[in-house]
């Protein structure tokens, strides 16, 4: 989602220096194997050039002459978490955002609509130390239909325009393509087709047109928000397809805004567990992930009845804050208590969806969905964490859903997602064990990010930066 950006200032808190041929040793933590939640306790970590060199019990493995050692006694070391769904991308706002992550030990981050060049601006400055912030993977625009949601989207008419727009995204730099609400079907069957001839990805919302088993079939990566789900699970599904396209409500969304209020808890009044399960094996076989982004989606279901009164919103910048008005964002201010009402009603019904799809092994990636309302930079990652085991996950599935389960979903296992030799560097050693208790990750004593290590004094010294520039504005 485009903004208006004041400059960022410079950081107070200059980034950790540039890993160099000094060994960075993690001693005596235990490590968390998040592929089978075993623990190595006692353990020693050896890190070089941003890699992991050796990890194993410390009898075992030598302490490096020239290391820098971090003590780990009673920590707990997990691999650094992702937030797989984010919005941070935007010239002006890294200073502001990017460190947030970093110091709530969310060392990557899926960017889902933001401007390439930042993000490929800000991927430089990180990996040079000028940057504090996680590795970056990301779409660029969204593609959308021609009448898109959101100013700065690519559109796409027809299916020509569609198979042009994947080229030019892919040419540009893009990591997978992005697709959105209101993309007609057949400009996003084209979509579908052509990046699967190019070979570039293709995830984001199942548009309003397109039934979830299709996009399963598509080849569609990831599904956000559980979008497209709850109507092709309705009993009535055929007719209130009929009834979008009489108002042209797959390619409009005020169109589908109207009708989505008109219709108010039709869809979920008819839902149907045998349709969905069938969606869900569907998922299970051909390997769609979804991204549920439950923070997101109890922020936008509740928010007329939530205060600014959330403590970390003092780190995040006021002007950002000061849009997450339901009185003014354009999606929600036409609400009527009725409405308000229907979409707690969707909440549930979100919650039970995610509740089975957990339980018939769909896969699930950790994402928040910043900067929506109080979907805040690191500070939601754990949120979401918490609903995912509210939603009947482990406290290892759910870590899985942040860690190894990104890696695999990038195809990047050889580097990321576990705590084993030759692995990137990305690090968090808590004070206490996440296996026991999921709201344990945000007791951070360190984290290490591209084989840069950060302390708790310099974790706060980052939160510190934010809370005092925020006061003064």
């Amino acid at each position: 989602m485009p903004f208006d950006q004041p400059p960022a200032p410079a950081a107070a808190v200059a980034p950790a220096t540039p890993p160099r041929d000094t060994a960075l040793v993690i001693d005596g933590a235990t490590v968390i194997d998040v592929e089978s939640g075993n623990r190595l306790t006692g353990a020693r970590v050896v890190i070089r050039q941003r890699r992991i060199v050796d990890v194993g019990p410390a009898a075992r493995v030598a302490m490096p002459t020239d290391a820098l050692r971090i003590d780990g006694r009673g920590g707990f070391l997990i691999p650094g978490l992702w937030d797989m769904h984010v919005h941070s991308a935007y010239a002006g706002l890294g200073n502001l955002l990017l460190p947030l992550y970093i110091a709530n030990g969310v060392t990557g981050v899926r960017e889902m609509f933001g401007q390439l060049f930042a993000m490929k601006a800000y991927r430089a400055q990180i990996d040079t130390g000028a940057l504090i912030g996680p590795r970056i993977v990301g779409s660029g625009h969204i593609l959308d239909g021609p009448k898109p949601i959101w100013p700065g989207s690519v559109t796409a008419r027809t299916p020509e325009q569609g198979m042009r727009a994947v080229d030019s995204l892919k040419a540009a730099g893009a990591d997978f393509i992005k697709v959105y609400s209101v993309l007609p079907p057949d400009v996003y069957r084209a979509i579908a087709t052509r990046a699967k001839a190019v070979g570039i990805p293709f995830a984001g919302h199942i548009p309003g047109g397109v039934n979830a088993m299709e996009a399963s079939a598509l080849g569609q990566h990831s599904a956000e928000h559980l979008t497209g789900i709850p109507l092709s699970c309705s009993r009535d599904e055929v007719a209130i397809r009929r009834m979008r396209d009489s108002v042209k409500a797959d390619t409009d969304y005020p169109a589908a805004q109207a009708l989505g209020r008109a219709l108010g808890s039709r869809v979920i009044d008819t839902f149907d567990a045998e349709k969905c399960a069938a969606i869900y094996r569907e998922f299970v076989a051909n390997r769609t992930w979804q991204v549920p982004t439950m923070t997101v989606n109890y922020s936008i279901s509740h928010l007329d009845q939530m205060t600014a009164t959330d403590p970390r919103l003092a780190y995040i910048p006021k002007f950002l804050v000061q849009g997450w008005d339901p009185k003014t964002d354009f999606r929600l201010k036409a609400l009527t208590p009725a409405d308000w009402e229907n979409s707690r009603k969707t909440w549930a019904l979100n919650q039970r969806i995610l509740r089975e799809m957990v339980q018939a092994g769909v896969p699930i990636l950790a994402g928040t969905d910043v900067l929506n309302p109080f979907c805040m930079p690191g500070f939601s990652l754990h949120d979401e964490l918490r609903y995912l085991v509210e939603a009947g996950m482990t406290p290892l599935q759910a870590l899985q859903a942040a860690t190894v389960n990104p890696a695999r979903f990038l195809a990047a296992t050889d580097s990321l997602g576990t705590i084993a030799r030759g692995k990137v560097a990305d690090l968090v050693l808590l004070d206490a064990d996440p296996l026991v208790e999921i709201g344990n990750t945000t007791k951070i004593r360190a984290v290490i990010a591209g084989g840069r290590a950060y302390d708790r004094t310099r974790l706060d010294a980052i939160l510190a930066e934010a809370k005092a520039r925020n006061a003064g504005n």
